[in-house]
C-alpha cells in the first residue's frame, strides 16, 4: 500500500516520479516536505527550460511526467532530517553562571563524545572541501550538569570564593554587507520578521514588480551582472525616502564587491534590488517588503563593519568560566540598519554572548 511504503525505497527506487509520488502518501509525511521539494524543484527548473516549474499538481499526475535526476537525494536529506527531528528526545540539564563586573560568565562544559564524533566528522569534510582545518583544542571544563542536586553542590563550592581573570583575548574581525535578496531568501527574513507566508510574500514581490519599484522577483541568484553597476548611481538617487544612507554615497565612486558583482553567477535575470522608481501608493505590507529591499541594495555600497571579539576566562574553585562578545569598531553597512553591535540580541542570547566593552581588566 502506498500509506506504508517505507521511506528507505524511496531513497533507493530509480524511477523519480514513482518514489516522490508515493513519498507525499505516506503515513505522517510532512506537508512542509512536500512544500520544500516542491521549492528546490521549482529552482533547479527556473534554470533549464527544459523542464518546466513545478506546481502543486505535479504530485497527481501519472508516473513518467517528473525527470529530476536529484530528486532522491533531496528527499533523502528532507526526510533523514525531519525523522532527525521528530526522534529527538529533550533532557533536561542546568547551568552554573556567575556575575563578574555586571557580566555573566558561564562555566565551560566539557563535550560529549557525540559532540567529539561530530565535530570530527565536519573536520573531515573541511578538509575534503579545501578549507583550512580548525584548530584542535583542549576538551577542558565541567561534565554537564544533567541533576539539580549536582548544580547545587557546585554552586555551594563556588559562591563564597573569589572569581580570578586567567585570560583576556581580542580579535579583530570584518563582516561584510549582507547578499542581495533572490526570491527564496526575501520569503525567508520576510517571515523572520514579519511572519508573512511565502506565498504572501510572493505575492507582494510580485505586486511590486507590476509597480514597477522593484526588479523580476522570480530568482535563484544574489549576484548582479557588470552591466548593472552603471546603473546603480541613478537607482540610488530615486531612493529619495532613503537619502540619509544615499547621500554619503553620492558623486563617489561605488564599491564594486565580487560577492556583489559577478556574470558567472547570473542567468537570465538578477537579484532582486529596487529599481530607482519613487515608490507610490504602497499597501503596509508592500512599504515592509520594498523596505527590506531598498535597505539591502544600499549596504552593498557601504564598507565592511569593523568588530572586535573579546573573550574572557576566569576561574573559581577550579571551575572555569567563560564570557564572549563582540564590540562594533566602526559599523559600515550596518548603521543602514540601526544595528548597534555585531549581533542581534536574540543571536547573543542563542550564543550566550555579552558586550564585554565594560570589563577593564
Amino acid at each position: 500500500m502506498p500509506g506504508e511504503t517505507p521511506l528507505d525505497f524511496l531513497i533507493d527506487e530509480g524511477s523519480y516520479s514513482r518514489g516522490l509520488c508515493q513519498a507525499t502518501r505516506c503515513v505522517g509525511f510532512p506537508a512542509f516536505v512536500r512544500s520544500r521539494l516542491v521549492a528546490c524543484h521549482w529552482r533547479l527548473a527556473a534554470r533549464d527550460e527544459c523542464h518546466p516549474p513545478l506546481h502543486h499538481e505535479v504530485w497527481a499526475e501519472p508516473a513518467g511526467t517528473f525527470y529530476r535526476p536529484c530528486a532522491n537525494a533531496a528527499l533523502a536529506l528532507i526526510v533523514n532530517r525531519q525523522l532527525e527531528i521528530q526522534n529527538f528526545v529533550p533532557k533536561q540539564y542546568w547551568e552554573l553562571k556567575t556575575v563578574y563586573r555586571d557580566t555573566t560568565f558561564s562555566a565551560i562544559l566539557r563535550k560529549s563524545e557525540e559532540e567529539l564524533v561530530l565535530e570530527a566528522e565536519k573536520q573531515k569534510e573541511a578538509i575534503a572541501a579545501g578549507k583550512k582545518p580548525k584548530k584542535e583544542e583542549e576538551n577542558r571544563g565541567i561534565d554537564p550538569i544533567t541533576d539539580r542536586e549536582r548544580g547545587l553542590v557546585l554552586l555551594d563550592q563556588i559562591k563564597n570564593s573569589l572569581f580570578t581573570v586567567t585570560d583576556v583575548t581580542k580579535k579583530e574581525g570584518r563582516e561584510a554587507p549582507l547578499r542581495l535578496f533572490d526570491l527564496t531568501s526575501l520569503q525567508v527574513e520576510c517571515n523572520k520578521k514579519f511572519a508573512y507566508s511565502a506565498d504572501e510574500t510572493l505575492k507582494i514581490i510580485q505586486s511590486l514588480y507590476e509597480k514597477k519599484v522593484a526588479t523580476y522577483p522570480r530568482v535563484d541568484t544574489t549576484y548582479l551582472s557588470d552591466d548593472i553597476y552603471p546603473k546603480c548611481p541613478g537607482i540610488l538617487k530615486g531612493l529619495r525616502d532613503y537619502e540619509t544612507f544615499t547621500a554619503p554615497l553620492t558623486g563617489t565612486a561605488l564599491l564594486k564587491s565580487k560577492k556583489v558583482f559577478d556574470n558567472s553567477k547570473v542567468t537570465d535575470h538578477h537579484a532582486i534590488i529596487p529599481t530607482g522608481q519613487h515608490p507610490q501608493n504602497l499597501t503596509d505590507m508592500e512599504r515592509r517588503v520594498f523596505d527590506l529591499i531598498a535597505r539591502r541594495f544600499i549596504a552593498v555600497f557601504y564598507p565592511d563593519c569593523k568588530f572586535a571579539t573579546t573573550t574572557v576566562l576566569g576561574e573559581v574553585e577550579s571551575i572555569e568560566f567563560k564570557a564572549t562578545g563582540k564590540q562594533i569598531l566602526e559599523p559600515g553597512w550596518r548603521i543602514i540598519f540601526g544595528i548597534p553591535s555585531a549581533q542581534s540580541q536574540e543571536e547573543k542570547e542563542e550564543k550566550g554572548e555579552e558586550e564585554l566593552s565594560l570589563i577593564h581588566i
